[in-house]
């Protein structure tokens, strides 16, 4: 399933994100600061690996994010142990949850800060999928605000 009709079942119908930017590992941290001004808590933001299955995606705001994984593909639902051993060998609490559709998701509570999970994105994009450090990314959100 193509990542565009994936992120489509997952967050509506709309075929694109109003914050749609290309970047690379530096820039994690700071779009992850981008999500956690939203006072509503409700920002989203979606981190691509460009020409790649991997992706991840948080929503949340100011009180903190979830990170959210959708095991929906092959791709997703063969990477689940390796992911939960990850996030469990970083001290992360694995919680289960399904969406209005049913698809379910791995979800972890993080705390509001962008520079652990930035530095944490990168590992688990490095370690656990095997992506280089110098990989193309895409930033795609929305209701983000502009960090300090």
């Amino acid at each position: 399933m193509p990542l565009i009709n994936l992120l489509r079942k997952l967050f509506g119908s709309s075929s694109h994100f109003p914050y749609d930017v290309a970047g690379n590992f530096s820039d994690i941290e700071a779009n992850v600061s981008r999500v956690l001004v939203n006072q509503q808590n409700t920002g989203v933001l979606v981190i691509q690996v460009v020409d790649h299955e991997a992706f991840v995606q948080f929503t949340g705001g100011q009180s903190g994010i979830q990170l959210a994984f959708p095991m929906v593909t092959e791709y997703q639902k063969s990477s689940e142990p390796s992911l939960r051993s990850f996030l469990k060998g970083h001290g992360m609490d694995v919680h289960e949850s399904s969406g209005s559709d049913g698809t379910r998701f791995l979800d972890v509570d993080l705390p509001p800060d962008s520079k652990t999970i930035a530095t944490t994105i990168s590992q688990l994009l490095v370690s656990l999928y095997g992506i280089s450090s110098e990989a193309k990314l895409r930033f795609m959100g929305e209701r983000l605000g502009v960090a300090a």
